[in-house]
C-alpha cells in the first residue's frame, strides 16, 4: 500500500535525494586479498576476449551476448585497458530481428560510454553513424506502438520481446525500453558534443 500512494512525483524526489547524497570516492587496496579478486576477475575478462569479440559468462557459453559485453568493455576501460576495450566495440552493432532487444539501447551505451572514458573524440567521430543508425531502428520499432490510442498501456513501448529473464514468452518488457532511452540519450549528447543539431531535436523528441 505503500507504493500504491507514492506518486511519481514524490517517488521522484526521494529518487534525486538519494542519488545526490552519494559520495563519490577512490579507493586503494593494499590488501593482497582484494589485489587478487581484481586481477583475477580482470584476467578472467581477458581469457574471454576471443580476437576482441567479448565472449561472457562461464567457458561453457556458446554464444556471443551483447547486454553481457557492453558491461565487461565498460570495466576494461576503467581498469586502463582502452585498446583492448575499443577493438571490442567492433562487435557493438545491433542488426534488426537479432538476439535480445535490450542490446538495442545497450550497444549504442557502450559506444558512448567508451567515448566518455576516453574522451576520444575522432572515435566519436567514427562511431556516431552506428549510434545515429541505432536510434533510427528504435524508431521504426516504436512505430507501430505509437498507432495506439494513448490511453493504452503498451502506447508508445518498444514491440514485444525476449530476454534472459523471459526466454519464451513474449512481452512488453522494462529493461527492453530502459536501455532504449539510455541509448536515446547518449545519442543526443553524442550529437551535441559533434555539433548535428537537427540530430539532438529529433533524438531527444523521441527519448521523451
Amino acid at each position: 500500500n505503500d507504493i500504491k500512494d507514492l506518486g511519481f512525483d514524490k517517488a521522484l524526489e526521494l529518487t534525486l535525494k538519494y542519488w545526490r547524497g552519494r559520495v563519490p570516492l577512490e579507493m586503494d587496496i593494499p590488501d593482497k586479498k582484494y589485489s587478487d579478486c581484481f586481477y583475477s576477475s580482470l584476467y578472467y575478462l581477458l581469457i574471454m576476449d576471443e580476437e576482441h569479440k567479448l565472449f561472457p559468462g562461464p567457458y561453457e557459453y556458446t554464444s556471443f551476448f551483447l547486454h553481457d559485453a557492453v558491461d565487461m568493455d565498460n570495466a576494461l576501460d576503467k581498469a586502463g585497458l582502452t585498446e583492448e576495450a575499443r577493438a571490442s566495440t567492433d562487435y557493438f552493432n545491433y542488426q534488426e530481428g537479432g538476439g535480445y532487444v535490450d542490446e538495442l539501447g545497450g550497444s549504442i551505451f557502450g559506444l558512448y560510454e567508451h567515448y566518455r572514458l576516453t574522451k576520444d573524440i575522432k572515435y566519436l567521430e567514427a562511431v556516431y553513424p552506428r549510434m545515429k543508425s541505432a536510434c533510427e531502428l528504435i524508431r521504426k520499432l516504436r512505430a507501430p506502438q505509437m498507432a495506439l490510442p494513448k490511453e493504452d498501456p503498451a502506447y508508445g513501448l518498444l514491440p514485444k520481446g525476449v530476454s534472459q529473464d523471459n526466454f519464451k514468452i513474449p512481452a512488453y518488457l522494462y529493461i527492453d525500453d530502459w536501455w532504449a532511452m539510455i541509448g536515446l540519450k547518449a545519442t543526443a549528447e553524442a550529437a551535441q558534443i559533434l555539433g548535428k543539431a537537427d540530430d539532438v531535436e529529433w533524438i531527444k523528441s523521441e527519448c521523451e
